[in-house]
């Protein structure tokens, strides 16, 4: 059960942030794969984060998963965290980007918004909170 309706916007996917952490935070099962089409109407969706928790002026690799994270293979996506510098994400697959953090971008402890900017026709994703400590 829960299989159908997944492709829609994916608004239930990840909101609430409850009832989906009993697992290892990974590539969602269903993964579109790539499409920037204009007529597509999509909207890049984070699902989680890995860690999801950091450690104050350390560097380290953020894994985010979900839905429309790049527009194609080799493409980057711009990931901000608040309002620090942008970082690109790169693409392992179409719901999975790395992105490599600088000790010197989150130095202050507290939560950052994380957002995925794939560009081309996909919109924005949702601001997903990152705990730093």
């Amino acid at each position: 059960s829960g299989g159908t309706g997944g492709r829609g916007t994916g608004g239930a996917v990840g909101s609430g942030g409850t009832g989906g952490n009993a697992g290892a935070c990974g590539e969602p099962v269903s993964c579109e794969g790539y499409d920037d089409g204009p007529d597509a109407g999509l909207a890049a969706v984070i699902t989680c984060l890995s860690p999801s928790s950091v450690s104050a002026n350390a560097p380290f690799t953020l894994a985010i998963y979900g839905h429309h994270l790049a527009t194609g293979a080799g493409q980057p996506a711009i990931v901000t965290f608040d309002s620090h510098d942008p970082s690109n994400g790169v693409p392992v697959t179409a719901c999975h980007i790395d992105v490599q953090v600088p000790a010197n971008q989150l130095a202050t402890p507290g939560q950052v918004s994380i957002v995925v900017s794939p560009g081309g026709w996909i919109q924005d994703s949702r601001s997903v909170p990152l705990t730093v400590h």
